[in-house]
Formats: structure tokens, C-alpha cells, sequence
């Protein structure tokens, strides 16, 4: 049969990922959907602990941060808008309370700091190359948070100063931990505000600071989430209807792309075990006292424990507890 579309093989990386590897994911929405897939399936995976991240200077500064290990002070917050925001930060941290928006923030750092240590996997999903410099401050700012336009200056990062940042960003990842393999890509999310022309543009130079990099620093990998959207899905019905953002079936595409490049088969198999408990746990009876619901705890209870055995580095205290409380004396 004549092909009717451009399907990209995606070869099987040097590295695996597996149960024992710890990854943390940085960048774009695109790294919340794939990082939260892993979480899903119980990897040790650290997904955007700033929120997300869009330019390549602002998840620079996110890995400098988590490297140097220093927490955020409520000297490093603003008010606008009756909420409190960091800059480093994305809106999902900012709160009514000062107390609220750093205690937010600090949480997520501690978990994401203690695994740098650790790391096996860094991916690092870039959106633009187009920043947002707060004039006063003098730096790039990873979120406006809704600020008027004249208190930053808009432009666009030139290809050395993206090589640059990502060639930083790596150098600390490798400080911290020494294996750590780095997996770039390129968000496949359009940004349309920027008008087509520069969308592109501003993709293409994300590209091209990725190969140059993977040329040079040897551990450091390209996926190609950015063609996998525009060539092998090369239509709409692949997007949400904003047009700009990947809808569920491209995320399934890409995710199972993912899958064959970074997960052996034989983890693979684990995932699928572990999915199934996991979504028994998400099931909300109509009546907990039922004799079938409570059958079908101590049926789950047998299951987790079983999986805890064979596969002890598997976290599952949160399907443990929560079938344990269920079970009605």
C-alpha cells in the first residue's frame, strides 16, 4: 500500500528509563504532559517544580537554582493583582497569602533539589526563544503574570545566547549529577500571538541550538516532539480547538513514541500492572459498606501488596493507604 503519511521511526536511545532512574522534566506545558505520564506510572520523576517554564534563560535559571540548593525568601515576591508572585515562578504558585505563594513555592523546590543528586534523566522541553525582560530588575522574567506591557522590554534571543543558556543548563546538571543524560525537544505547542512567520522562526532557532548542541556535549539527546506534530500528525484534527495545543490523541501519539525510544519492554510490562492498580484506586463506590466493594478492597490490597513485593522499588503508599481506608471493620 502507498504510504499516505510521514511516520518518523524514533530510534532507541543509549539509556533507558526504568523504575530506579530518577528524571526530572523542565519547560513547556509539553513536559507537564509526558513528566506527569511517567509520575503516573509511579517513575521517581520531578515535573516542573517552577511551573511552566517557556524560554531557555528562565530554565537556566530554574537548574542554577536547584543546584546552588538556596530557597526563596519572601524578599524575591511581588503583590499585583491582590496575589503574591514569584517571577521565577508560574501562576499556579501565586496566592492571596505571602505565606501561602512561598510555602508553595519551597515545597516544590525541597522535593526537586534532594533528587538532583540522583538524577539520571533531564528533559528539558523548549517553547520560544522570544523573552520577557522586567525593565527595573534588569533580567528575564519566566512569567508577567499579567503586568502592564511597558514594565519589560520584549525581544528575541539571538541563536549563541540559546546554545549558551543550554549549554549552562547542562554544564550544572552535570555538576550535580555526573551520569545524567539530557533530552532536548522542541514544544510542538504554536504560539500564534507571535503571528506565524515568527512562530517558526522562533522554533527554527530552537532547533538549530539543539543540534548544535547535541554535536558537541557528549550525554545530550534530541526527541523530535516538534516534527512528530507538524509532519507525521500534519493535521488539525490533531489539536485542540484553539488550533495551537496538541489534543489527547497527539499526546497518546507522542507519549507511545516515548515509550519505544526511553522504556524497555520489560518495563513497559510494568507499567501496565501497575496502571491497572492504580486506577482501581481512583474508582469511588456507591456504597463503601457494599459486601462487592469491600471484596474488591481486599482483592486490591492483595494486589498492591503483591506488586510491592516483586517490585519493591515501586512506590505505592498512596494505593496501600487508600485501600486500607476503605475497608470497613
Amino acid at each position: 500500500m502507498t504510504p499516505f503519511r510521514t511516520e518518523i521511526e524514533i530510534p532507541k536511545y543509549p539509556s533507558s528509563l526504568g523504575y530506579n532512574s530518577n528524571s526530572i522534566f523542565l519547560g513547556s506545558c509539553f513536559s507537564d504532559n509526558i513528566g506527569n505520564r511517567f509520575a503516573k506510572y509511579k517513575f521517581p520523576a520531578q515535573v516542573n517544580p517552577f511551573g511552566v517554564l517557556y524560554n531557555p534563560l528562565s530554565i537556566e535559571r530554574a537548574i542554577d537554582r536547584l543546584c546552588n540548593g538556596k530557597h526563596y525568601d519572601e524578599t524575591e515576591l511581588f503583590e499585583h493583582n491582590s496575589l503574591y508572585h514569584s517571577f521565577d515562578h508560574y501562576s499556579k504558585f501565586s496566592d492571596e497569602e505571602i505565606s501561602e505563594t512561598l510555602g508553595k513555592i519551597n515545597a516544590s523546590f525541597t522535593t526537586a533539589q534532594k533528587a538532583m543528586p540522583k538524577l539520571n534523566c533531564a528533559f528539558i522541553t523548549l517553547g520560544t526563544s522570544f523573552v520577557f525582560e522586567h525593565l527595573q530588575l534588569k533580567r528575564v522574567v519566566a512569567n508577567c503574570h499579567k503586568l502592564p506591557d511597558s514594565t519589560f522590554n520584549r525581544y528575541q534571543l539571538k541563536l549563541t545566547e540559546i546554545e549558551q543558556s543550554l549549554t549552562k543548563s547542562i554544564e550544572l546538571l552535570k555538576s550535580k549529577s555526573e551520569h545524567v543524560e539530557v533530552v532536548l525537544t522542541v514544544s510542538p505547542i504554536r504560539h500564534l500571538k507571535d503571528g506565524a512567520v515568527n512562530n517558526n522562526w522562533s522554533k527554527a532557532l530552537l532547533i538549530a541550538a539543539c543540534h548544535n548542541i547535541i554535536d558537541k556535549i557528549d550525554g545530550v539527546h534530541y526527541f523530535p516532539a516538534y516534527e512528530i506534530m507538524m509532519d507525521d500528525l500534519r493535521d488539525y484534527r490533531f489539536y485542540e480547538k484553539d488550533m495551537l495545543h496538541p489534543n489527547q490523541q497527539a499526546i497518546d501519539y507522542i507519549w507511545q513514541k516515548m515509550l519505544t525510544a526511553f522504556v524497555v519492554e520489560d518495563t513497559q510490562k510494568v507499567m501496565h500492572e501497575i496502571q491497572k492498580v492504580v486506577l482501581a484506586s481512583q474508582h469511588r463506590p456507591m456504597n463503601v459498606r457494599s459486601i462487592v466493594h469491600q471484596q474488591f478492597v481486599m482483592k486490591q490490597l492483595d494486589v498492591v501488596k503483591q506488586l510491592q513485593e516483586k517490585f519493591p522499588f515501586v512506590d505505592l503508599n498512596n494505593e496501600l493507604e487508600f485501600f486500607n481506608e476503605q475497608i470497613v471493620a
